[in-house]
C-alpha cells in the first residue's frame, strides 16, 4: 500500500475508539492525522498520544455538522499543513428510538451528525482540490445498520443508509476531478459505541451469537480497509461501498 508521507488526513470523530484506530493507522503510515471532535480535550489527548508513539497529529475542537465549524477546522489545517490529502467522515452518534414517540429534534440531530456532516466537510474538501487542481479522497463511515430494519435504531439505519447514496452521488459528481468516494460499512466493531454493551455479559454473548465469525471486528482491521481506499492502490475505486462485517448480513437474510 502506498504511504501517506507529507499528506494531512482530516478524520471527523477521530477521539473515538474507531476514529483513533483509523488516525493511528494513518500516522503509521506517515500522514499527519487530523482529529476533529466536537470533545476538544479528548481530541488533544489522543492526539497527544499519537505524537508520544511517534506519529505527527493536530486536534482540532469542531462541531462539523455546523458550517462555520467546518470552515475553521479546514482553515486550521491548512493553515498548519498547507495542504490535504484525505477526508475520512467518521463521526456518528445512536441513541434509542421509538417511532412513536421520537422527538423531531433528536430525528435532527441525528441527521446533522451523521449525514449533513458527511456532506458539509465533503463540499468543502472538494472545493479545495478542485480549486487547486490536486486530487483527492474521501472515505465514509457508514454501517451495515443501513440494510438492516432495525427500528429501535431509526434515526441510525435511515442516516446511515442515507450515507450510502450519498457516497454514490458525491462519487458521480467529483470523478471528472479526480476525487474519489467511497464507503466502509462495518458491522459490530470492539470500539467506541459498543463498548458499553461489551461490558454487559449477556449482552456482549447475545451479540457474538449474530456473528458466524464469532467475534466482533478490531479497530484496526476497519482501518486497514479504509488506508487502503484513501491510497494509491485504490485509484480506480470511487462510489463503492465495502462491508466488513465477518459475514453478520449473510446471517440476518439466511
Amino acid at each position: 500500500m502506498t504511504g501517506f508521507e507529507g499528506k494531512s488526513v482530516i478524520i471527523t470523530g477521530g477521539a473515538g475508539g474507531l476514529g483513533r484506530a483509523i488516525a493511528e493507522g494513518f500516522c503509521r503510515k506517515g500522514a499527519t492525522a487530523v482529529l476533529a471532535d466536537i470533545d476538544g480535550d479528548k481530541a488533544k489527548a489522543v492526539a497527544a498520544d499519537l505524537e508520544a508513539s511517534g506519529g505527527k497529529a493536530l486536534a482540532v475542537q469542531a462541531d462539523v455538522s455546523n458550517g462555520a465549524d467546518v470552515d475553521r477546522l479546514f482553515d486550521a489545517v491548512l493553515g498548519a499543513a498547507g495542504t490535504l490529502g484525505v477526508l475520512v467522515n467518521n463521526v456518528a452518534i445512536t441513541h434509542p428510538d421509538d417511532v412513536l414517540t421520537l422527538p423531531e429534534e433528536r430525528w435532527d440531530r441525528a441527521f446533522d451528525v451523521n449525514l449533513k456532516s458527511y456532506f458539509l466537510c465533503s463540499q468543502r474538501a472538494a472545493r479545495y482540490w478542485s480549486q487547486e487542481g490536486l486530487p483527492g479522497r474521501i472515505v465514509n463511515i457508514g454501517s451495515i445498520d443501513a440494510e438492516l430494519p432495525l427500528p429501535e435504531r431509526l434515526t441510525y439505519c435511515v442516516s446511515k443508509a442515507a450515507v450510502v447514496a450519498l457516497t454514490r452521488n458525491l462519487a458521480l459528481s467529483l470523478a471528472p476531478h479526480r476525487i474519489n468516494v467511497t464507503c466502509v460499512n462495518p458491522g459490530l466493531v470492539a470500539a467506541g459505541m459498543l463498548e458499553r454493551a461489551m461490558a454487559d455479559e449477556a449482552r456482549h454473548r447475545e451479540m457474538l451469537g449474530w456473528q458466524p465469525a464469532g467475534r466482533f471486528a478490531r479497530p484496526e482491521e476497519i482501518a486497514d480497509a479504509v488506508l487502503y481506499l484513501a491510497s494509491d492502490a485504490a485509484g480506480f475505486i470511487t462510489g463503492a461501498t465495502l462491508t466488513i462485517d465477518g459475514g453478520r448480513l449473510l446471517e440476518h437474510i439466511r
